[in-house]
């Protein structure tokens, strides 16, 4: 009798401990989820490492928990040969529940992350374009000013300075087209490259 009621005693408080970590767990797991679908906190690359960080702790944890559960569930079941009341056997099922409750948790954290991980990989993607879009203008500028500068010092070898009064006007007469001619073999440097191929490959063909 003393064994009944010490264990219709203690596994209720078992259940209850439970039933709030996991309630936390799925508020957590929920956070995160509506963390990846918010746009601007995605953005945030060290937003997204935190959460990733948080999600692989409750991703360990969870196999552990259902461990756990499951263990608690087996001693309910061997307490429940000492006891003569229903109360032990109702907390038998409260602890089958709980345990698929936990699997279900674990589940839907295998998931998250990897649709986070596919978060990230598109955000590091996007990142990456940018990064090459701001490096292809720097290109363009370099062209712009490479012959500029070209010309400017070919014209400054003359150590009469007063002399190029006269000349200033070849200066302009000879970047502007140069600079116009690196800017389209930019431009239409890939098409220039595919016709060449092309030809090479239909001569060697022939």
């Amino acid at each position: 009798m003393c064994v009944s009621i010490l264990a219709e005693t203690i596994f209720p408080m078992i259940c209850s401990e439970w039933v709030v970590l996991l309630g936390y767990i799925t508020t957590r797991l929920k956070q995160i989820e509506w963390e990846l679908e918010n746009k601007q906190f995605r953005s945030n690359s060290g937003g997204l490492d935190t959460t990733l960080k948080q999600l692989h702790a409750w991703r360990r944890r969870l196999p552990d928990y259902c461990s756990m559960i499951s263990a608690a569930k087996d001693d309910a079941a061997n307490w429940q040969r000492f006891s003569d009341g229903k109360q032990i056997h109702g907390i038998t099922e409260e602890l089958t529940s709980i345990f698929d409750q936990a699997n279900v948790l674990q589940n839907r954290a295998e998931k998250i992350v990897s649709v986070m991980t596919a978060v990230i990989s598109i955000e590091e993607a996007k990142r990456a374009y940018s990064q090459s879009q701001n490096v292809s203008r720097l290109t363009y500028l370099a062209y712009v000013f490479v012959p500029l500068s070209f010309i400017s010092s070919f014209f400054s070898m003359s150590s009469d300075i007063a002399g190029l009064k006269g000349t200033f006007w070849m200066f302009f007469a000879v970047a502007t087209p140069l600079t116009a001619m690196s800017l389209l073999l930019v431009r239409y440097y890939a098409s220039i490259m595919t016709v060449l191929g092309s030809r090479k490959i239909h001569e060697n063909s022939v």
